[in-house]
């Protein structure tokens, strides 16, 4: 009988520990020119633990989008 109430306590522990923390994103963090004529965009996913409090940034990632600035029209 022990046995299973100790079970059953490390159970629920297990199960409010672990849902206390949640991984939210892909959130812009950033835009910025890079100087030829692009944009530098950065992503990152936000980790939230409630349990604690903290906030942490993870998994940034950058992409360099070139913007075409041809003023001709398209010929049809």
């Amino acid at each position: 009988m022990r046995r299973l109430i100790c079970l059953a306590f490390l159970l629920s522990v297990t199960i409010f520990v672990s849902g206390c923390v949640g991984k939210y994103g892909p959130f812009v963090t950033d835009i910025s020119p890079d100087g030829k004529g692009g944009i530098v965009v950065e992503k990152s996913m936000l980790v939230v633990n409630n349990f604690t409090g903290d906030i942490t940034v993870e998994d940034v990632t950058t992409k360099t989008i070139y913007i075409n600035t041809d003023p001709t029209p398209d010929k049809e």
